[in-house]
């Protein structure tokens, strides 16, 4: 499975929100989890729309965690973004939609494997909170992929 470069650079922005309780501006967001700004304020705002984060107008307004990083897990913003976590549209337990070539969606062998391929995904997407990850990040030895 591959997550899209929204997801990547989403997870990228929640991480650096959840680093303090406070509010961040959209250009210390983009600076900080090295979005890019135009991008980013369509993830915030797909983020904001599922609940995740919220905004704030004025000179020291921005965008801050809805939840505590401990309530947000990695599942929640993939989610968010990229819509159902299935590797065909077949296998979503919550927008399950009939493959385009596909004849018999209850009898399909393959949709039986990956569903079982989505749930292993799920759980451990599930498993792993925004602190939790902020954790690994902060922790990350110096010339990692992604510092923050």
């Amino acid at each position: 499975m591959r997550i899209s470069k929204r997801a990547e650079y989403g997870l990228r922005a929640m991480v650096t929100l959840a680093r303090d309780d406070g509010t961040r501006s959209v250009k210390e967001i983009a600076e900080l989890a090295k979005v890019p700004r135009k991008f980013l304020e369509q993830l915030l705002l797909a983020l904001k729309n599922a609940g995740l984060v919220r905004s704030t107008r004025g000179k020291e307004g921005g965008f801050a965690l809805r939840r505590s990083p401990r309530d947000v897990n990695l599942a929640d913003v993939l989610r968010a973004l990229d819509g159902p976590i299935a590797p065909l549209p077949c296998a979503s337990r919550s927008v399950q939609t009939r493959c385009d070539d596909c004849p018999n969606l209850p009898g399909c062998w393959l949709r039986e494997v990956m569903l079982e391929v989505r749930d292993a995904v799920a759980s451990v997407l599930e498993r792993h909170s925004l602190a939790e990850t902020c954790a690994r990040a902060n922790a990350a030895p110096p010339g990692s992929t992604y510092q923050i």
